[in-house]
């Protein structure tokens, strides 16, 4: 009985896949996760410290005891309440940009998923296309040999068309390497858990329209989550420089002490004051500073690059888009047309070979530039959804 072959998977499976089967998707979660134990690292106070000596006694004057002596002691360091505030924001800080992180990982990943989608969609259209063209020049190679071999046509008919068809074998042979590199590419952003002889559902259709370039703009600089990062650190690197700053004031702790000899039992209280007298800081506080700084460039800079990225996209899905209505709505028409016209002719013995293998290329051109230009439709909307990924807005998708 023969097996029955696996069901192909849609875009929304694949993506499925992807966030369970990514082994970055984990990894990233597991960031996360740890930044969140930092929370509670940082929330955490500080233990006790208990000193205990003990030793022998021995009598230097007449009539002291001897034996043995004890000493216990405890410190209990006492956090200031601005410097525990400003430390548990740094760990929030470092859980936000983590978090951030992650969501620029996932729409990094779902927009790579979608492009290996789209990439074997066109790969598979274009092997099928090529596909029909072998089994067209299969078709007028055995006709024009008949027609030689009736002697209605001369033998150069069947070179030029056995040179078509080789070329049209070529061209299959190409397209299929082309759809298995795809699936390769696919396949490796999902993960192993798609399996390796795995088929797609779907297909190069229309894309909804954008909003304005400058609404996207907006929507990108509030939204996008690599940017939400880099604020989230320039937040974290200037709590760290007001925390660096606080650690210039005294510490403080509490002391309790008991000790016992043989004669006295001594008790005492007291507070350890840890006074900043050498080190100011100077050289923490301005390495923070410098961070911040640094992180503030890193901001403004990546705004400046994906904005010129939002752009570029934008002005690819225009131009992809008037080519996808210009071939659809005319150019690849007119192809069929000339095609049908040359055919006839060619049956009829009005135009010769050439004509006919002609207008095949022409048509074979015109539809291999509209299955590219659909791609390239697909692809400029799916970089678009990246660049806005987890916006307020949500996708223009």
């Amino acid at each position: 009985m023969p097996v029955a072959a696996a069901q192909p998977y849609t875009l929304d499976q694949l993506l499925s896949l992807a966030l369970q089967g990514n082994n970055g998707v984990e990894a990233a979660a597991a960031g996360v996760n740890a930044a969140r134990a930092g929370i509670d690292t940082a929330e955490a106070y500080p233990n006790p410290e208990v000193e205990f000596t003990t030793g022998r006694v021995s009598a230097r004057q007449p009539g002291a005891g001897t034996g043995v002596g004890q000493t216990l002691s405890i410190t209990q360091r006492i956090d200031l309440p601005n410097q525990r505030h400003l430390r548990r924001e740094l760990a929030v800080g470092n859980l936000r940009a983590t978090t951030a992180g992650q969501e620029s990982f996932v729409a990094a990943l779902v927009a790579q998923v979608k492009r290996g989608f789209y990439e074997t969609l066109r790969r598979e259209a274009e092997f099928a296309a090529a596909q029909e063209d072998l089994a067209l020049t299969q078709q007028l190679y055995d006709r024009a040999q008949i027609r030689v071999d009736v002697g209605d046509a001369p033998k150069y008919e069947a070179i030029r068309v056995e040179a078509e068809l080789l070329n049209a074998q070529k061209n299959s042979q190409s397209a299929l390497l082309r759809v298995n590199q795809a699936k390769s590419f696919l396949r490796q952003q999902v993960g192993d858990i798609l399996p390796a002889g795995f088929a797609v559902q779907g297909q190069l259709g229309e894309v909804p329209p954008l909003e304005p370039l400058e609404q996207l703009r907006k929507v990108m600089l509030e939204g996008n989550p690599e940017l939400a990062r880099y604020r989230a650190e320039l937040q974290r690197a200037r709590t760290a420089v007001d925390y660096e700053r606080s650690l210039r004031l005294p510490s403080v702790a509490l002391k309790a002490m008991s000790s016992r000899d043989p004669d006295v039992r001594d008790t005492q209280f007291g507070v350890v004051l840890s006074v900043p007298l050498w080190d100011r800081r100077q050289g923490p506080i301005q390495e923070a500073a410098a961070n911040a700084m640094r992180v503030r460039s890193l901001l403004e800079g990546r705004e400046f690059e994906l904005t010129q990225q939002l752009d570029a996209a934008y002005q690819q899905y225009q131009i992809a888009a008037s080519q996808v209505e210009a071939l659809e709505s005319g150019i690849v028409r007119q192809a069929e047309a000339a095609l049908r016209v040359a055919e006839a002719a060619y049956r009829y013995g009005e135009r010769g070979i050439i004509d006919y293998l002609d207008a095949q290329r022409v048509l074979r051109t015109a539809r291999n530039d509209l299955i590219a230009a659909q791609f390239d439709l697909h692809t400029a909307a799916v970089e678009i959804e990246r660049l806005l990924a987890n916006s307020s807005a949500g996708s223009p998708l």
